[in-house]
């Protein structure tokens, strides 16, 4: 059984620590442990899909923008929690749409974010972004 400090310690090092997420840390062992309401997390995060197909956490005086950081983190969460992304065609859509034609981003956070999150989901880059990386 996983202890919650341990599961504490995993998911502060770092996000990929739990990517892919060990068989030791599965649904049923963290739902044991820990006094969460998945089901709250998982509508949660489900309900800060964008209209564009991505995801954005924040939303103050009418913004809502995806971005590349709460796309990765909501693949993580969503398929740490075994639930199906809906309207998974937009979310790749916008995430290959983030680079740019040249193969390059915004950004080196912008592109890490985008190709682990297109990892996850098991899709390609639209360009090939070795000259940028």
């Amino acid at each position: 059984m996983v202890r919650h400090n341990h599961w504490s310690l995993v998911i502060s090092i770092h996000p990929r620590a739990i990517t892919p997420m060990p068989a030791y840390l599965d649904n049923a062992s963290i739902t044991d442990c820990l006094p969460i309401n998945w089901d709250a997390c998982r509508q949660y995060v489900l309900s800060r899909q964008t209209i564009d197909g991505g995801f954005c956490f924040y939303r103050v005086y009418g913004v809502e923008e995806s971005n590349a950081l709460d796309a990765y983190s909501a693949v993580v969460a969503l398929g740490c929690m075994k639930t199906t992304i809906p309207r998974q065609d937009d979310l790749a859509a916008w995430l290959q749409a983030q680079q740019n034609p040249c193969g390059d981003y915004a950004g080196l956070p912008t592109a890490w974010y985008v190709l682990e999150a297109l990892r996850l989901l098991d899709l390609d880059p639209t360009y090939a972004p070795h000259r940028f990386l």
